[in-house]
Parts: structure tokens; sequence; C-alpha cells
């Protein structure tokens, strides 16, 4: 959508084509209720009604769904369905992080809330959206988008392994990696080792299946603050799948959680140019998120928590300036682009599509 001069909206279409497999499981639609509101349309705007119930302001942290339907037999203006987001681009500011982190952390309180594992947590589904003029005003806000893999967990608040939707391998958890460079088709880990104190005589550890859980979310959140920590669009110990020109990380650094590879991503160039422009408890928090086992990692709340208290004097004065800023403000992130969109050219402002 377009006004005299720019670009006003952006819209992401999604079609799902009656006979796919994709349109036929019943799992991919609200209700199991093939062909009506796609689980993807459900699952973002439950998430989008929890965080305004939560507070009234932080439904701006999802890509909340627009419409559906036929894209042939109704209105143009209404697509089968779509997230509306602005789009920015830039370079990422250690202050930036903090805000980052805590619209992360407070959805994933509302996913936790609503019992939803999002699934396929990635840098691909961070959207960047026009500035809160109440809250960080200087920066974007980061949206979740793209819940077209969420599910709900059960009774005992799991999601069984098989019935988890597309996501991409390298930010999934431990509970949802597949061992593929060992051996194909079989799951990285079966189980994970809990202590137990009530083991005759005196302890011992007991095996618990892996399952996927709301601390799913927590170690993808932790991978996509680990990226951005590193200006890393995936990291580059997950990338021995289709390796770039180049590729030299050892294959015992390969994170396929594997006794053979590395399963702590956290223990793996913490010292290196990138890691050493953010403060020790960035870093902590991060690395709560990314314990290989889920039970071991932070709850949604504490982290929520953990971020608000210690992004305090680390946000850059951030937090509670208002207004609007210039582009070239040293806080602000910008980054111009050489594609045909010329997406980020000035900051807030996109130039038109020729």
């Amino acid at each position: 959508m377009f006004g005299s001069a720019s670009m006003d909206d952006r819209v992401v279409v999604k079609q799902s084509v009656p006979g796919h497999d994709f349109y036929i499981d019943p799992a991919n639609w609200a209700n199991r209720q093939v062909g009506g509101e796609p689980m993807e349309s459900f699952v973002a705007n439950t998430v989008h009604l929890q965080l305004l119930l939560n507070g009234a302001g932080d439904e701006k942290f999802v890509a909340e769904c627009l419409g559906y339907g036929d894209c042939q037999h109704l209105s143009p203006n209404l697509w089968q369905y779509k997230l509306y987001y602005e789009y920015l681009l830039g370079d990422l500011p250690g202050c930036f992080l903090w805000a980052m982190f805590e619209s992360l952390a407070k959805t994933a309180v509302a996913m936790d809330a609503q019992g939803i594992v999002h699934g396929d947590m990635q840098s691909a589904n961070i959207f960047f959206g026009q500035p809160d003029p109440n809250h960080f005003a200087i920066w974007p806000v980061a949206k979740l988008g793209d819940f077209g893999s969420a599910r709900f967990v059960d009774a005992q608040g799991e999601v069984l392994r098989h019935r988890t939707g597309p996501y991409a391998q390298p930010f999934a958890a431990p509970e949802m990696a597949w061992d593929d460079s060992w051996d194909p088709g079989w799951y990285a880990v079966q189980n994970f080792d809990h202590w137990d104190p009530t083991v005759p005589p005196s302890g011992g550890y007991v095996q618990k299946p892996a399952v996927l859980s709301s601390k799913t979310n927590i170690w993808q959140i932790g991978m996509l603050m680990l990226c951005a920590i590193r200006l890393e669009v995936k990291l580059l110990e997950t990338q021995f799948r289709h390796p770039p020109p180049g590729y030299s990380v050892p294959i015992n650094q390969f994170m396929t959680f594997t006794p053979q590879c590395a399963s702590r991503p956290m223990k793996l160039r913490l010292d290196d140019d990138q890691s050493r422009r953010h403060s020790r408890q960035l870093l902590t928090l991060v690395n709560k998120c990314l314990a290989v086992d889920p039970e071991a990692r932070i709850s949604p709340q504490n982290l929520l928590q953990e971020v608000q208290v210690k992004m305090v004097g680390r946000d850059g004065g951030m937090a509670a300036a208002r207004g609007k800023f210039p582009w070239n403000h040293p806080q602000a992130i910008r980054m111009s682009l050489n594609d045909k969109y010329k997406i980020g050219k000035k900051p807030y402002r996109p130039t038109r599509v020729k």
C-alpha cells in the first residue's frame, strides 16, 4: 500500500492450496477444521490478545494476523492471511539488545500463559516495526511472527515431537534436533537425565523423554539473542549442513547435540570481538536460556523479571527516552541496502518500490 511518495505498509501473504499435504493436515487449522481458520492466524491473534491482557501496548511484540480467506473469490483486500509489519533493517547496538530481549521475554510469557510452543523462532521470523514513542522510542519494535509451526501443549504442558510443524534446524532446541550428521532419521536426544532425591537410598538419576514445552521457546530466544550478539543470521556452528565457502568450524563444534559435538553454544567464542562489546549480565542471561536440559533453563517469567532488572543502567538511557530522534543519532539503528526495494535507506521512511 502506497502513499503519495513512500511505502506505507507491507504485508506477508501466505497461500495454502487445497489438495496439498500442508492444506489437508488438520494440525494446521484451528479446531482441526480443514479449510477454516488457519492455525497461524488463530495462534498469532491468541498471543496478541494475551500480550494485551498482560500489559496494554505489549501486543506490539507480535506480528498479528489481519485476515484470511479465499484469494480467488473474495475482495482483493482480503488476503488468504497476512501479517502486518513495517520492516526495518540495521545494525544492532548493544543497548538495543536489551529492548529486543525484553520483547521476546514478554512474548514467551504470553505464549506460556496460553500453552503455546512457537517451534520456529529464528532470525527470519523477527520483524522490526515502528518505534513505540513511550518506550525505547529511538528503536524499532522487535516483533515475533510466523506462527505456522506453533502447537498447543497437552494437559502435561508438553508437545510430542512428531506433532511439530516445520522449523529451521539451526535454531532447533536439543529436544527438537535431528541427528542428521551421524544417524539420519533419528533425534539427537532421546531422553534427559534428571536428579531425583527420592530415588533410594539417597537419590539418583531418572530419565525423562524429550518433549517440547515452554522451555523450547526459551532455547530459541537464547539462540536469537546469541545470533544478535555475534551479528550472525545463524550461528556458524549450525551451518555444517550447508556450509558457506571457506567453512572452517571443526567437527567437534558442530551443534548436533551428539556426544561427539558441541552442546553448549555459550561455551564457544565468548571472548570473540563481538561478545566483548556486551555486558556479562547479558551473556549470563542468554546462557540461562541455552541449558541443554529443558528443566535447567530459566522459566519465561523469571527470564522477563531478570531482563527488566538487569537492563536498568545498561540501556543507554533509551528506555525512558521520548520523542523523535535524528537518523544519525549514535544509538540509532540504520543500514543502507543495495536491493531493489531500498528498504532502510532512510530511517522509518522506506522509498517507494519502482
